[in-house]
């Protein structure tokens, strides 16, 4: 961003790329901008005295998203106690009439929870405030649209330079949510890598799919991560305590600091100390549910999603 050794006027100015997005802050015709940051700290510092010297109106600060680092910029509050981009984005609020922004969630990499736990987080908002029809694989590149209630187009389309992986867009304001199971189907596109077959075989069975179809052995909706905690096994418990075991029984593909919390818990059964520790996720919020009610059907209905994904994959 800046280069020079010692700050002269020079340090001051702004490419214009950036001082044009920032005079749209300014005008709060842009709720916030993110560009992305420089590691070395004194450039950032730089950075952020020359946003400070041509827009004192303005605050920056630097954010870690992903492992990618940015510097977000948002208008100062002048409200007492209140953060700039709690006043800015009342200028962006759904109408009344229609306070539900419909988009489209693109992810690759991550499954719907997660994705919507990231922007969630970003959003500063709960993830259960996210509304969706069913629940997209990891393993795959998807599409598919959510619901949130009284959040601005805006305020999403301002995450997108900031999500790794995800994409959102096509927003539309409408007066009801998406539920579970507001779809018509799903559409897939395949790839099957390192076929070893003769091409007759191989044509065969393609043409046995297209007048058949084939059953979906894949996904988290379906089977979970492994077959020691597989969903559908779940879904069809009525003992609670064991539906519990199972959900936060350690797999292979978790992600390793949530996959230690599992095994701590597993050791300890330290609800309160383990759902501290645990990132943000599902699992998270179960743990700190058992913690309130024990291992109880109230402690699973503390994340609705859960049990809505467990049920509907025995059921569905």
């Amino acid at each position: 961003m800046f280069h020079n050794a010692h700050e002269t006027p020079e340090d001051m100015i702004l490419p214009i790329e950036i001082d044009e997005v920032l005079k749209e802050i300014e005008r709060e015709t842009m709720f916030e901008a993110s560009f992305p940051a420089s590691n070395d700290k004194s450039e950032r510092e730089r950075f952020h005295k020359a946003i400070r010297h041509n827009y004192p109106s303005l605050i920056s600060r630097t954010v870690d998203v992903d492992n990618n680092r940015f510097v977000i910029v948002t208008k100062a509050s002048s409200a007492k106690g209140q953060k700039g981009w709690e006043r800015v984005s009342k200028v962006y609020d759904p109408p009344k009439e229609t306070p539900y922004c419909h988009f489209t969630l693109y992810k690759e990499g991550k499954d719907t929870m997660n994705a919507l736990h990231i922007i969630g987080r970003m959003l500063k908002i709960n993830s259960n405030t996210f509304s969706y029809a069913g629940t997209k694989d990891k393993r795959a590149i998807t599409t598919q649209r959510v619901s949130v209630k009284n959040i601005s187009s805006k305020r999403l389309a301002s995450l997108n330079p900031r999500l790794n992986g995800i994409k959102v867009g096509n927003f539309k304001y409408l007066p009801y949510s998406i539920a579970l199971g507001d779809l018509y189907g799903n559409r897939f596109s395949v790839a099957i890598r390192d076929v070893v077959a003769d091409d007759s075989i191989i044509h065969r069975a393609i043409a046995e799919w297209q007048k058949q179809g084939f059953i979906n052995y894949f996904g988290l909706q379906r089977f979970g991560h492994s077959a020691q905690a597989q969903t559908f096994a779940i879904g069809k418990q009525s003992d609670w305590e064991k539906a519990i075991d199972l959900i936060l029984k350690p797999t292979p593909l978790d992600l390793p600091a949530v996959r230690q919390v599992k095994e701590k818990y597993l050791e300890t059964q330290d609800a309160k100390a383990c759902g501290d520790n645990m990132p943000q996720c599902l699992e998270k919020t179960l743990l700190l549910g058992i913690a309130r009610h024990g291992k109880t059907l109230a402690a699973i209905q503390t994340a609705r999603k859960f049990q809505s994904l467990f049920m509907r994959s025995f059921f569905f």
